[in-house]
């Protein structure tokens, strides 16, 4: 968590900027996504909210959570600027209560954290 919160500006900045992501990585996670428009989305891990606006603007409804303060900050100062309706909150994915039901879970950048196997059934 630390490190993401004295990170978080330099990651939005690297982040939104890589070419791979969008191209190649960013391109193979939102083909099998597919269509969410209508569908609640759980954005576990979201960061400053890459994935959550792009979901967004394909009409979903979105939660974006994150353990960095700083990042879910930055998150809701983008919300603030481009009024999208995505809720943002700071929570340990690891101690994550019921927020409700949703269509789709997401941890696109979370689940490589995991020490264990028993670690990645979080959710």
């Amino acid at each position: 968590m630390e490190q993401y919160n004295k990170i978080a500006k330099k990651y939005e900045k690297t982040f939104s900027q890589m070419a791979l992501r969008k191209e190649c990585y960013g391109y193979s996670f939102l083909k099998n996504v597919k269509n969410v428009r209508g569908k609640k989305i759980l954005d576990v891990g979201c960061g400053t909210g890459y994935y959550s606006k792009i979901f967004r603007r394909r009409g979903a409804r979105v939660l974006g959570i994150d353990i960095s303060k700083e990042m879910i900050r930055l998150a809701k100062n983008q919300e603030k600027k481009e009024k999208l309706g995505i809720d943002y909150i700071k929570k340990d994915a690891r101690k994550l209560e019921k927020l409700g039901n949703f269509d789709l879970v997401t941890a696109t950048l979370l689940l490589h954290y995991a020490k264990t196997k028993k670690n990645c059934l979080i959710l």
